[in-house]
């Protein structure tokens, strides 16, 4: 059977389409660093001992995602999906964390213009740098109440996570005791 020259010009070109310009390299490796960031807070509570939320009580903290190859060389221009627990978008309930972009490379939080975890937005789309493969961004986590966040990244194939950890004053206090003993 002999296929007619358009219908396979037309198949190849399908196929070609159909193919993901963002594949990464089989055995790439993405890295989140630092893997944890840990704050020891003194939170208030209540009568009934449950804390009270203060949302002008936070921390920025920067991150930066690092996309390598097989071979360690950086994988620039490439799509990375940043997923952040307890955001307005991610978590139903009393968003705790919230994930800005840098966009405009001041190093500090622009709340107006950076906010990407808003209860509107979809998941973060980040690319990483043409040069280094590197995506620097930045988590806002309040700092009122104790809690355990994670930063959850992952492209093609690859994924890392980080987490927040803020401990009440009071419980790292007992746990060191406990070590201690």
């Amino acid at each position: 059977m002999k296929v007619p020259r358009t219908v396979a010009l037309a198949l190849v070109a399908g196929f070609l389409i159909g193919c993901d310009s963002e594949q990464l390299p089989a055995n790439s490796s993405l890295d989140i660093a630092p893997s944890e960031r840990k704050l020891i807070v003194d939170s208030v509570t209540q009568p009934d001992g449950s804390c009270i939320y203060n949302p002008e009580s936070y921390i920025d903290y920067p991150f930066v995602a690092r996309l390598t190859g097989p071979d360690g060389s950086p994988l620039g221009d490439a799509a990375l999906r940043v997923y952040l627990s307890f955001a307005e978008n991610t978590f139903s309930g009393l968003s705790v964390m919230a994930l800005y972009v840098d966009r405009n490379g001041n190093g500090v939080v622009d709340a107006d213009t950076e906010l990407v975890s808003s209860a509107d937005d979809d998941i973060a789309i980040l690319k990483t740098d043409e040069v280094s493969g590197q995506k620097a961004f930045l988590v806002r986590a309040n700092t009122s109440c104790p809690y355990k966040g994670e930063i959850f990244v992952y492209g093609d194939g690859v994924a890392a996570s980080a987490n927040i950890v803020i401990v009440d004053q009071n419980v790292a206090s007992e746990m060191q005791s406990e070590e201690g003993q």
